[in-house]
């Protein structure tokens, strides 16, 4: 079981929700070497975010296993180019994206550090457009752990499900406030031999700001 939090790095100060002396001791703590003292993974998803992805090199993925123990793992979050501008369709350039961003993150899996690749789709992608997510899935490269979070409720049906368990592509379980509209992503829908399961945490204001009890973790 691999426990981590999404991200390493925030705004150093409090009041901005930043984990400077709540977590990291001070100014000058190499911030991954630090966090991965305490914690087995960490997802990232400044691969997302095109202002940061395209300053990203291989060198920036090797410096994260070097910084890291070897039983560490990263879940790397794939661009918002393939998931929300091109939105999975393939006769758009979505594959030729994912591979680009495959070869980027490469030393990750080249040193067995690499968790799973989340494909994080955005609330408007609804089950209509299922033919272009079984196209991209049905292309995807060998040799990953795909995870895929669907955020519209209209895919909660069978077969979405069944499309996931044929591609071992674990569905993402979340937890998150009800307002989201999300209820339906904290059911526990085993589609691969491996999970990803997101904790948001339940309130609103000020979000992702929540204390789990331990009742509820054990829920």
């Amino acid at each position: 079981m691999l426990i981590g939090c999404s991200g390493w790095s925030y705004a150093d100060s409090f009041e901005s929700g930043g984990w400077l002396k709540v977590f990291y001791p001070d100014a000058k703590t190499k911030k991954l070497q630090y966090y991965s003292q305490f914690f087995n993974t960490a997802e990232m998803d400044a691969t997302f975010y095109e202002k940061f992805y395209m300053y990203m090199t291989k060198s920036t993925f090797t410096a994260m296993t070097r910084a890291t123990p070897d039983n560490f793992q990263f879940s790397i979050k794939v661009p918002e180019t393939v998931t929300h501008d091109k939105r999975l369709d393939v006769t758009k350039g979505a594959m030729a994206l994912l591979d680009e961003f495959l070869d980027k993150i490469s030393p990750l899996k080249s040193t067995n550090k690499l968790g799973a690749v989340l494909i994080q789709l955005p609330p408007s992608f609804t089950v209509k457009e299922f033919q272009n997510t079984e196209e991209f899935l049905d292309r995807l490269p060998s040799g990953y752990d795909y995870a895929i979070e669907f955020r519209n409720p209209s895919w909660n049906t069978e077969g979405p499900w069944e499309m996931l368990k044929h591609y071992n592509i674990a569905a993402v379980m979340s937890d998150s406030p009800e307002q989201d509209n999300l209820q339906f992503l904290s059911q526990a829908i085993v589609t691969a031999n491996h999970c990803f399961i997101r904790w948001h945490g339940r309130q609103v204001k000020p979000r992702y700001n929540y204390l789990y009890s331990r009742e509820e973790l054990k829920l």
